[in-house]
């Protein structure tokens, strides 16, 4: 599925986007300078840390499905603007901002690098065509075609003309992959190619804030001490994150078909505006703590684990630069040691200064600090269910104020990996929620009901403050996961024997597994076919728990031949 203005961006309130840029602290990075074709000349340079999120993501993707990290705008033209005027637009953009005309590799050493342009000419694709079914099919197409990003600058453009003015531009599509623009950015591209295409000056324009501008703050004193700071927040949350983050019925999780399901309420935006204004807290954050309820009711488990984008906007630099800043935090919600939802939604409202706090971090450096605690608790934190929240800015002036109901599952196209992931945005001034899920492992009635149950979640509540939070789940009608034989509790999350047995007969040295729990500890008695290290042994299960949501890395292993 493509949509104009994609949006990846967890909504914080900043002060105005304004022209200012922030002097940045700077430092001595080295970087080297290639020629390439045509007298272009290649500047390499490190990858900012928003860069090296979606550069492992791409790493992670087939070429297929590489579309999928794609986003794309849809740019109305003025009456009577030429193609050539649009190409003239592009060239201006290109010019100024580095972004659109870098692609990405590695170095010599091996080390992930971005590749300047000094000059491209972003490729323009003009579709002459008869109606509007057709120029949405064409934006599709534009849209679904993936990037080879170590080749190319990921960005792409298409004008429709008709057929009786093919020199006229009448609409421009504009396909950026993730790791050039995140929503933010995609806002500073689209504003800056209306006011050109507008007749307005060049020389207008804010003064834009480079991926290199970044990369030197990241690399100074200062983004040293945050990436400290950051890396520190991992080793902490790590020995209290839940075992089980999501476990969803006892089956292998392979990549599934990958489906959205949609659900847009007028009463569930009135009430969670009415619940963010008297509670002190924001609407992100209102949609956190509901989807923390929501998985806590549906699995069972006393505590959840979400992985909150962030947008790292907050900071005054980062308001003028075209590029991706997002990035995505694990949070640990306890929602059943809150007394009712309202001390839930102060605990969310924790996590959100949280993000705003630690959300800017340097993914290697998490990785190398926090591995060896990683696999000894047996947590794979890419699989565990997301949340992306952008609550204001994303839709069209709202034409009435009519309230509306819709529900929508969509087949998004391409395989997914991980189970769950919760998305809001706002259009014509309505909160959509939707989730994003794994079609083999999640059956769409409870994805429909879980959406629904979201929405009555902070019905109830506006009606019922002090209702507790066990009546609040029967009362919101949400989904509940029965769990027969085979299951048993380990620091309040759900554990399926069957499946930990099965992950440890995947290792081909392993004959047999019997699993319980005792004392609070997971145990495992395991035949093996012949001496296995338990270091090497810990490694492989690791490796396979994000297949297996309801299993874990047992604390304590018997070998037995």
């Amino acid at each position: 599925m493509h949509h104009a203005q994609s949006v990846d961006f967890y909504s914080f309130s900043c002060s105005s986007v304004g022209c200012a840029v922030e002097i940045l602290t700077r430092a001595f990075i080295g970087h080297r300078r290639l020629k390439g074709g045509g007298g272009v000349v290649i500047e390499e340079k490190g990858l900012t840390w928003g860069q090296k999120y979606f550069w492992d993501s791409y790493l992670k993707l087939a070429l297929e499905d590489q579309w999928t990290k794609n986003s794309m705008m849809d740019i109305p033209v003025p009456e009577d603007t030429s193609v050539e005027r649009v190409l003239a637009c592009l060239k201006v953009l290109t010019r100024r901002h580095e972004g659109l005309r870098t692609h990405y590799g590695v170095d010599g050493t091996g080390s992930p690098v971005q590749k300047v342009r000094s000059e491209f000419t972003i490729p323009l694709k003009v579709e002459v065509v008869g109606s509007r079914e057709e120029a949405v099919a064409f934006s599709g197409r534009l849209c679904r075609e993936g990037f080879r990003i170590t080749e190319e600058p990921p960005v792409r453009a298409g004008v429709v003309v008709d057929s009786r003015l093919p020199d006229r531009a009448r609409r421009l599509f504009l396909v950026l992959h993730h790791i050039v623009a995140d929503w933010f950015a995609q806002g500073i591209v689209r504003s800056e190619v209306e006011w050109l295409l507008g007749g307005g000056p060049e020389g207008a324009l804010a003064l834009p804030v480079q991926p290199r501008d970044l990369m030197e703050y990241e690399s100074s004193q200062v983004g040293l001490r945050k990436r400290d700071r950051s890396t520190e927040y991992w080793r902490s949350l790590i020995p209290t994150f839940p075992r089980t983050a999501f476990p969803v019925p006892a089956v292998v999780v392979e990549p599934g078909t990958a489906m959205e399901a949609v659900f847009a309420s007028s009463e569930m935006t009135r009430s969670c505006r009415r619940v963010s204004r008297t509670q002190g807290v924001s609407v992100p954050a209102c949609l956190l703590a509901c989807y923390a309820l929501a998985l806590s009711a549906y699995v069972g488990n006393d505590h959840v684990g979400i992985a909150v984008s962030s947008a790292n906007r907050h900071r005054r630099a980062g308001l003028s630069a075209l590029a991706n800043m997002m990035q995505s935090l694990p949070v640990r919600l306890d929602v059943r040691g809150t007394h009712n939802f309202s001390d839930l939604l102060h605990r969310a409202r924790e996590c959100e200064t949280q993000v705003l706090r630690y959300g800017l971090f340097d993914p290697d450096h998490a990785a190398d600090a926090t591995r060896d605690v990683l696999e000894r608790r047996g947590l794979d934190l890419d699989a565990i269910p997301g949340f992306n929240c952008l609550s204001h800015g994303g839709g069209r002036p709202s034409q009435g104020s009519a309230p509306f109901e819709e529900h929508t599952i969509t087949r998004l196209g391409g395989r997914l990996r991980h189970v769950l992931q919760m998305r809001c945005r706002s259009d014509a001034g309505i909160l959509r929620t939707s989730l994003r899920y794994n079609a083999e492992v999640l059956p769409g009635e409870d994805v429909e009901a879980f959406l629904r149950g979201m929405a009555r979640i902070l019905t109830v509540y506006e009606r019922s403050p002090e209702v507790g939070l066990e009546e609040l789940i029967d009362l919101a009608g949400l989904p509940v996961l029965s769990r027969g034989p085979g299951w048993f509790r380990s620091e309040g999350c759900w554990v399926s024997t069957a499946q930990t047995e099965e992950m440890i007969q995947r290792i081909p040295e392993i004959t047999k597994a019997s699993v319980r729990e005792e004392g609070g500890l997971v145990q495992a008695l395991v035949s093996t076919s012949e001496p296995v290290p338990e270091e090497r042994f810990r490694r492989l299960l690791h490796a396979q728990v994000r297949n297996h949501p309801a299993s874990v890395v047992p604390d304590r292993f018997s070998f037995c031949e």
